[in-house]
């Protein structure tokens, strides 16, 4: 997990990095057909909006790393004219992003945003997007439901659920696994999830044997119950696709 966030955010800030240089080159040609010269090269900062939720780990994590991915790039490039410079909005709910959304467009006038961090911000940031011609950059985003043709501002940076389902498919066909159990987590991109599962899983001829839901805040005696179920079953291969305090604590009883 903490590897692919890691390599999603620094996947993200090259994406930035790329986007800045290009509307820096666009107003420094401008510039030249202005005032007749462009001898004289200034470095340009490039103001860019983040919004995730610094309470939540994965929130953490990203920001971190976001700050290690531009430290790095500007090491190793220290050459480069442009600067990317994160404004970071702390927002733990739907509402909050939304907000700090529209204050990093009215008061920082960045240039791109990324997030969200909730898919299900997804449809609001596309939109707010393609209506101000403005890149939104997302780490998190796997679902399919976004059109690219209507969405061509937001940018997802991580791979289809429904490719990520297929892999796992191909994976366990690999090792000739009959039949997997799915423990997954009650929400709705875990529902999706699921459906993404079943097609990919019934392609290659593997059942899915059994499946369980779990609730995101779960009790403790509630995922031991289910869990325990599982004990009468012959089926040894699981699939598990919660969040990780939920999945920690599946993986800790099990043993």
């Amino acid at each position: 997990m903490p590897n692919n966030i890691e390599c999603s955010c620094f996947a993200v800030t090259r994406i930035l990095i790329l986007f800045s240089i290009s509307s820096c080159i666009c107003h420094a040609a401008n510039d030249a057909i202005e005032h007749g010269s462009s001898e004289h090269t200034q470095s340009s900062v490039v103001p860019i909006g983040v919004v995730l939720d610094l309470d939540s780990p994965l929130g953490t994590m990203a920001d971190v790393c976001m700050e290690m991915a531009v430290s790095d790039f500007y090491a190793a490039h220290p050459n480069y004219a442009t600067r990317l410079r994160l404004h970071t909005k702390n927002a733990k709910s739907v509402l909050e992003a939304n907000f700090a959304v529209l204050e990093l467009l009215q008061h920082e006038e960045v240039h791109g945003i990324v997030g969200p961090q909730d898919s299900i911000e997804e449809t609001f940031f596309a939109e707010l997007g393609e209506k101000v011609h403005m890149p939104i950059i997302s780490f998190t985003a796997t679902t399919s439901t976004l059109s690219h043709k209507e969405n061509r501002y937001f940018v997802r940076a991580t791979p289809d659920a429904a490719i990520q389902a297929q892999a796992l498919a191909m994976i366990c066909q690999g090792f000739e696994w009959q039949e997997v159990v799915v423990l997954y987590e009650d929400t709705d991109y875990g529902n999706q999830f699921l459906s993404y599962m079943n097609k990919a899983f019934q392609e290659v001829e593997i059942r899915l044997g059994y499946m369980i839901a779990f609730p995101s805040s779960a009790e403790d005696s509630h995922v031991v119950k289910e869990l325990d179920k599982l004990r009468t079953k012959q089926t040894r291969v699981f699939v598990v696709h919660m969040n990780p305090p939920l999945s920690w604590f599946s993986f800790v009883q099990s043993c």
